[in-house]
């Protein structure tokens, strides 16, 4: 179990390896879970990777979890 827990909007517990949707501006993965952000690797195509990096109330309000 993760050490410090992180929800999007659905209210659902996001995960290292979970991927979510960013406002509907590129699909991220979550890479590493720190104590206020998490890092992910992502972008609109799938040819493109870039590193981002999210707090915990941009994931609360504005990410959607991808089965």
């Amino acid at each position: 179990m993760e050490k410090y827990v992180f929800v999007d909007m659905n209210g659902e517990i996001l995960k290292v390896g979970d991927k979510f949707r960013y406002n509907d501006r590129g699909t991220f993965v979550i890479t590493k879970i720190l104590r206020g952000a998490i890092i992910t690797l992502g972008g609109d195509n799938d040819e493109l990777w870039v590193k981002r990096v999210f707090d915990r109330v941009t994931v609360a309000n504005l990410c959607e979890k991808v089965a």
